[in-house]
């Protein structure tokens, strides 16, 4: 275990600017390699988990987030993005388990309140889907996604 590896953590940031430019392709090469030099970061596979989830190699990803909550049973954001693997498959009642669960440890995650209310929205329970997007706005009252959710199932 090395988590003070400088060349990682220099690819893992080289991920995240390849990443800001939506260039994932390549953000995926750098965020593997920091996997690779340190593999018991788990903010690197998280984030390298999320750059497969976007190139759909969506069972790799899985395994990613997997791998993070068999090292640490609190690391919410895997359980949050394990939850929209599976929203991702088909399995919304496993999906929903997972976004509970990341509420249960965080229960202001805005991430996990955000998908959690995308998955009621898209099972047409409007009136859970609301009180996650209401909470969430209390919490963030900036928070656009949640904005324009509301606005337009509010319709």
């Amino acid at each position: 275990k090395d988590y003070s590896n400088k060349d990682a953590w220099t690819s893992y940031r080289i991920g995240e600017s390849f990443m800001q430019y939506d260039d994932v392709d390549n953000a995926i090469l750098f965020y593997q390699k920091a996997v690779q030099l340190a593999p018991y970061n788990l903010e690197f596979r998280n984030k390298y988990g999320v750059g497969l989830v976007k190139q759909n190699k969506i069972s790799f990803a899985k395994d990613e987030f997997e791998f993070i909550l068999n090292e640490d049973s609190h690391f919410i954001s895997a359980y949050t993005n394990l939850g929209y693997v599976y929203f991702l498959l088909g399995s919304h009642e496993q999906s929903l388990i997972y976004y509970d669960y990341a509420l249960l440890l965080d229960p202001n995650n805005e991430k996990a309140l955000l998908n959690k209310a995308e998955l009621l929205l898209f099972e047409k329970k409007k009136k859970d889907a609301f009180i996650c997007l209401d909470k969430l706005l209390l919490i963030n009252p900036n928070n656009e996604e949640a904005k324009q959710l509301l606005n337009h199932h509010a319709i």
